[in-house]
């Protein structure tokens, strides 16, 4: 086993080389992993548990990021930050760590299924688009996604406490993919359960929910508190976000073809026999859907919030690698998986030394460190983001202390008098809590509680009698 983690860790390494020499990647959301890593280190620092406001966002406004986008990938990114790395490298070996940690789930979940299992598990990590989140992307979050997949389908075969942490890892990692995972991965593999697992998988989907619950419980109820409009305006109508849009980078276009094409073939070849034929089907409907072949699908409220459809290619990921893994014969799969990475690696590779250079001019990545650029979705409702600088400032007179922050409901103008608290002169601190966060805190301690005595309860039941005898 130490064997196959050191070559995991290797072949991860090695994907990520351009990016760990380059230093920092500035492209797409490479600003907001900025400012997210940075100043959630610094929340760490201060003792906050979970730092949900960003008070550096927005020219100093601050920002509600975190209690609406899920924080895990960032604590590992942010503790990196924290114990010394510099931000850009602590994103950087962020990336590279969740990188291997796809392959160490891949091959837990593959390594009783075939002899090959360490090759499928480095052909996964060089996935085409996989390596398009983090060199073209700079989707920290979402490329950590694709660690849960594996360990999702895992829990699903009679592993039910597994499958709750699991389920619960993705929706803290990246909720767009939870949705999705939801209903083109967990669903299908539904169907081939007895009625003995699905009540352990609705038991397991259940405290999945409420260990994230301290997350969820906020995340879904301020909506009406940000510019969620703001979301219309980052990308296309779902209808028209499709791989030939130019929504997704098109030297992949080729690789995307050539999944549905090795997954039309495993669906074939396995003639509805096991898995294969089960997870080749599940790749061409998670292809299908980012293909924007099913436009009125994309319509539904929960899909329209995961934004652009070329977003199911990790579920179409996951599940051609599975497929192929599990076809008869292996050899011809493995020379077109190696093939199929082989080319994904060089382009992603090339495309990463054509822009990331551009992306990282010094100008620009100064521009980046100084304005801690953030997501435009997490201004108040009704904010004009060409109007930070220039907003109207209050007169200051000394009864009052001014405070530079949007509106949220941690704080808010209101123009009622109100008796208090009353702050000391000199240097204090004052933690504010919101009901919601305290009532979801409560329900993932609840649900932790819960799967700790189900954890306990399945090992006793498991545990053998031991007979006592005399002398």
């Amino acid at each position: 086993m130490a064997r196959a983690w050191w070559v995991i860790l290797l072949v991860a390494t090695a994907l990520m080389a351009p990016l760990l020499i380059a230093g920092a990647n500035g492209l797409d959301s490479g600003a907001y992993n900025y400012t997210w890593t940075r100043q959630f280190a610094e929340g760490l620092a201060r003792g906050e548990l979970y730092p949900r406001w960003l008070p550096g966002s927005f020219r100093g406004l601050g920002s509600p990021a975190f209690f609406f986008y899920p924080p895990l990938a960032f604590y590992l990114a942010g503790g990196l930050d924290l114990l010394g790395l510099p931000t850009w490298q602590a994103i950087n070996v962020a990336a590279l760590l969740g990188l291997a940690a796809s392959g160490a789930a891949m091959w837990l979940w593959l390594r009783d299924k075939t002899p090959h299992a360490l090759l499928w598990a480095c052909l996964y990590m060089a996935a085409p688009y996989h390596l398009t989140d983090i060199y073209v992307r700079a989707a920290l979050a979402e490329s950590y996604a694709f660690a849960w997949l594996p360990l999702i389908a895992l829990g699903m075969e009679g592993r039910p406490r597994l499958l709750a942490i699991a389920y619960a890892g993705l929706i803290l990692t990246h909720l767009p993919t939870a949705v999705l995972a939801s209903l083109f991965l967990i669903a299908p593999m539904l169907t081939r359960l007895t009625m003995r697992q699905l009540a352990g998988a609705a038991v397991a989907g259940t405290i999945g929910l409420g260990l994230a619950a301290i997350y969820l419980a906020p995340a879904l109820t301020l909506q009406g508190h940000i510019s969620t409009d703001q979301l219309g305006n980052i990308a296309l109508p779902p209808d028209r976000a499709t791989l030939w849009s130019g929504a997704i980078a098109p030297q992949h276009l080729a690789i995307v073809a050539a999944l549905t094409a090795l997954a039309g073939a495993t669906l074939w070849t396995a003639r509805r026999r096991g898995q294969p034929w089960l997870f080749a089907a599940i790749a061409l409907a998670a292809l299908a859907m980012a293909a924007g072949l099913v436009p009125v699908l994309w319509r539904a409220p929960v899909l329209r919030q995961v934004q652009f459809p070329f977003r199911a290619l990790a579920i179409a990921e996951f599940a051609v690698v599975t497929a192929l893994a599990l076809a008869p014969p292996p050899r011809a799969w493995l020379r077109l998986g190696v093939g199929l990475a082989v080319i994904a690696w060089t382009a992603s590779a090339t495309y990463a030394a054509i822009l990331v250079p551009a992306a990282n001019a010094p100008q620009r990545l100064k521009a980046i460190e100084r304005t801690l650029q953030d997501a435009p979705e997490y201004m108040p409702p009704g904010t004009a983001p060409k109007g930070l600088t220039g907003y109207d400032r209050l007169p200051r007179p000394e009864r009052f202390l001014p405070a530079d922050r949007f509106n949220f409901p941690i704080w808010r103008v209101d123009g009622r008098p109100w008796p208090g608290p009353v702050i000391p002169l000199g240097h204090s601190v004052t933690r504010v809590t919101l009901p919601v966060e305290r009532a979801g805190t409560l329900v993932s301690l609840a649900a932790a509680a819960a799967w700790l005595l189900w954890l306990a309860l399945s090992r006793k039941r498991k545990a053998p009698d031991v007979a006592v005898r005399g002398p």
